[in-house]
């Protein structure tokens, strides 16, 4: 690796850069980002400098006594000019991550800090605090993702040796990839599958159950049903409220409530175990090293998340564990390996189902897929897929448009889709209540309850301001809200943005570490969504006094390993946001455009999460099916179409 040589004025120009990025990171670090206000400036170091101005809060916001600025600037400045002699690609991509990068670091910190973007706009200190930290941040991610991509295109970091492995688990994982990596998963889960039998509970499965035995529940009361007999609605997947309804009327035929509702986590516990397996099996098949396809083993066995969601009774479960299968699937497609055979056919048909019919926006996940139809030479085999995806699709608008008409199924609420303009009314009337008319208050009234929904409003979860949706209201009512909606996006427009960034924030983040998602199903959680959603119905469904012991073993170890560093963005939504992004800029810089078809399944369940009721730091099971598939997705990336040489220009002048 030969270093660039530069004539002197570039080489000014380049010390220069390398000085103002380490001395914003360094002023990043040692920067107090908080407002400072007046009263603060009276008790800190240089207030005698003119007061309340710009240069006073930003002399209060640093303390420059001691030799820690000092060191961490020299640190920084080593550490990018060392990089900067790398002779890597030319490519716009890099910069535009590290800017989208760092534009999701500081607008997301200040959303964490005071749910707003006070601590950016606030004042001419707070927007110049602002800018130090972008360019501080930026200084770092250039380099690092420089880093990122080097490595990913090493030949030897990422090749799979040829040599017979040592050690009878890995002579086992590499002659039976799938058995060994299943029957290891399974064994390693089986505590959490004991301790909290029947299987943890959470909000919906008491609503589910309580709609396939046609008892009163959450979405019942609201919706306007087709058929006050049929309280079975599409608010939740009807495939997955029918196959959870059926294992308790099982059990309820048995003589124990929670014998039925085992024999369905026992079904959801299999077919995640296989599904993971058969994604670990598949890294073999990319080549990726022994190494790697270990530590993902590892990680997947003994990562609390996993064994968690496996017993967690949920639809996200089931649907996560299909959208992994249908990933690899058009992995094989983009690599034109080999055509699938009748079993394959049928097994990648009945996947494409499960992603449509486990979740609403399994749909999305398939559409976003069909650009595969337009690669590769073999028209047979596209023609054979195209036949593939056409099927599925037609069973699915089939089940929705045909079958559940004929069952009296009632469709989902249209609220469910409105959560992005509903949050920004919301927050609209709680700031500006005083600005708004008669008239629209009544435009606003049939559509929302106008008195409810400013108190209502919760900056992270729309489903308090949902709940006072009127089901009745029809599209002139809708069209007649949304025209109050734009009007009043004029009057204040920062005031819908700060709303939508407030409500999603959390998935592009990572900073802020939620108590709230860690602990969610834990036993506490769990045993009441069981007392208070739907024992009291005549059911008796709870946990076992003598494994509480092993539960409480459990949770203690979760709270340890979630709460270490590193380990703990597992289960940070935004993590896997930024390594599908990185993974995009990766394959954009090498040019490698058709590819780019793997990611975009990703990208639909990311689009859907950012309108979704909730933000990424209180919930991680909207991004659970892209902690599933990403690392496939990312060995697919670095292995490319099975060419070795396709990442050799990462380190080529163009």
């Amino acid at each position: 690796m030969c270093n660039i040589k530069y004539n002197k004025g570039e080489q000014y120009l380049r010390i220069l850069k390398r000085v103002i990025e380490a001395w914003c990171m360094m002023m990043v670090i040692i920067m107090d980002k908080g407002i400072i206000t007046a009263e603060e400036l009276s008790t800190r170091k240089n207030a005698y400098l003119i007061y309340r101005t710009t240069l006073a809060k930003l002399s209060a916001s640093v303390t420059l006594d001691g030799i820690v600025p000092i060191v961490l600037f020299i640190i920084f400045f080593v550490f990018y000019w060392q990089v900067a002699k790398i002779p890597f690609r030319r490519t716009v991509w890099v910069h535009i991550l590290a800017a989208v990068f760092s534009v999701f670091v500081v607008v997301g910190y200040s959303f964490a800090a005071t749910q707003s973007l006070e601590l950016i706009f606030a004042d001419y200190a707070q927007m110049t605090k602002a800018v130090v930290s972008l360019i501080g941040y930026y200084g770092l991610f250039l380099p690092c993702i420089k880093l990122c991509y080097l490595a990913m295109s090493r030949k030897n970091v990422f090749a799979r040796a040829e040599k017979a492995p040592s050690g009878w688990i890995a002579m086992l994982m590499d002659r039976r990839p799938f058995l060994s990596a299943f029957v290891i998963l399974l064994l390693a889960w089986l505590p959490y599958l004991i301790a909290y039998y029947p299987g943890i509970f959470m909000g919906d499965t008491g609503a589910q159950i309580s709609q396939f035995f046609q008892l009163p529940n959450g979405t019942s009361n609201y919706l306007n049903l087709i058929s006050d007999s049929q309280l079975i609605n599409n608010h939740h997947p009807v495939l997955h409220t029918v196959l959870m309804g059926t294992a308790v009327k099982i059990g309820k035929i048995i003589g124990s409530d929670n014998l039925g509702i085992f024999l369905y986590a026992c079904l959801q516990y299999f077919c995640m175990a296989a599904a993971l397996a058969y994604g670990i099996s598949y890294l073999k098949k990319l080549r990726m090293p022994r190494w790697f396809q270990g530590g993902i083993l590892a990680m997947t066995a003994l990562y609390p998340v996993f064994p968690r969601y496996a017993v967690l009774l949920s639809k996200d479960t089931l649907f996560s564990s299909c959208v992994l299968v249908f990933e690899i699937f058009l992995i094989k497609l983009v690599r034109e390996e080999e055509a699938p055979g009748k079993k394959n056919a049928v097994l990648f048909l009945l996947t494409m189902l499960g992603v449509m019919m486990l979740r609403q926006n399994g749909l999305y996940v398939v559409l976003f897929s069909l650009p595969v139809l337009f690669l590769g030479k073999d028209k047979k085999r596209r023609r054979k897929t195209a036949m593939l995806f056409a099927g599925a699709i037609v069973l699915y608008i089939s089940y929705t448009n045909i079958l559940f008409p004929a069952l009296d199924i009632t469709p989902g609420s249209r609220r469910e889709m409105l959560s992005v303009p509903f949050q920004q009314t919301s927050r609209y009337v709680r700031d500006y209540g005083d600005e708004v008319t008669e008239e629209e208050k009544e435009a606003i009234n049939k559509v929302l309850d106008y008195d409810k929904i400013g108190e209502a409003y919760d900056p992270n979860i729309s489903d308090p301001v949902k709940k006072t949706f009127h089901e009745d209201a029809d599209s002139e009512d809708l069209k007649a809200y949304f025209k109050v909606w734009f009007q009043m996006f004029l009057k204040h427009p920062g005031c819908y943005i700060e709303a939508t960034l407030n409500n999603y924030y959390g998935y592009f983040y990572m900073g802020n570490d939620s108590t709230d998602r860690r602990t969610r199903y834990y036993e506490s959680f769990s045993t009441k969504c069981m007392e208070e959603r739907i024992n009291e119905k005549g059911f008796d469904f709870h946990h076992l006094d003598m494994f509480k012991g092993i539960r409480k073993f459990l949770e203690m170890v979760s709270e340890i390993v979630l709460h270490s560093p590193m380990l703990t963005i597992v289960q940070a939504s935004a993590f896997y946001t930024w390594l599908v992004l990185l993974g995009t800029g990766y394959l954009l810089m090498l040019r490698r455009y058709r590819e780019i078809v793997v990611l975009l399944p990703a990208f639909s369940i990311l689009l859907v999460s950012i309108v979704s009721p909730v933000n990424g730091t209180i919930y991680f099971r909207y991004m659970l099916a892209l902690m599933f598939v990403m690392p496939v997705l990312i060995s697919a990336v670095i292995k490319g179409g099975g060419k070795p040489e396709e990442n050799a220009p990462v380190l080529q002048q163009q």
